[in-house]
């Protein structure tokens, strides 16, 4: 089992993604449209979402402006998004789960072009090798990356509409699972 204890840091858009699509601490974020209780529930779900989508993205290094996701409302005007962070504790606390969504991802990605024997072996074999392991994780993240931006895509400008925000889940429910 790959030891999950390292903090997940978003940055730039992907942090400023990650906080409108979930809650804060629990509680409705205004202007958000709320759909993960946790950045970290954001996180799971955003990485099977790249995978779906075969979408990665880099890390985004630029601090963003609130109001870019956020709307265009006097509490966000001129206050920068730069990271939003899962703090090691919490990350740890999922590390099964987070090892289920990584073999999963090691089996399913296709950005490296590997034969399903090196599929394979990332996602069961490589747990004694932390450069391998690294690298694993990176590409994971991509993944995170890119499916935040899958997500904030879906549910852009949809904060406050409660029908418009159910609808997204389900189409989105439904393409992940195959019923397009």
């Amino acid at each position: 089992m790959i030891d999950f204890s390292r903090p997940v840091r978003f940055r730039g858009k992907h942090a400023a993604y990650a906080q409108y699509l979930s809650k804060e601490r629990m509680t409705k974020r205004e202007n958000g449209v709320n759909i993960f209780d946790r950045i970290m529930d954001a996180y799971l779900v955003s990485i099977l979402v790249g995978l779906k989508f075969n979408k990665t993205a880099p890390v985004d290094e630029s601090d963003i402006d609130a109001s870019e996701v956020f709307g265009d409302f006097p509490q966000y005007k001129g206050k920068k998004i730069s990271s939003s962070d899962i703090n090691a504790e919490t990350i740890h606390a999922s590390q099964e789960l987070l090892n289920y969504i990584y073999r999963i991802a090691m089996l399913n990605e296709q950005k490296r072009n590997l034969s399903d024997e090196e599929k394979i072996a990332n996602a069961f074999k490589s747990d004694s090798n932390q450069e391998k392991i690294d690298q694993n994780i990176e590409l994971m993240n991509s993944y995170a990356r890119g499916g935040l931006e899958v997500l904030y895509s879906r549910f852009e400008g949809l904060a406050g509409d409660e029908n418009a925000i159910m609808a997204a889940q389900l189409e989105l429910s439904d393409e992940l699972g195959g019923y397009e």
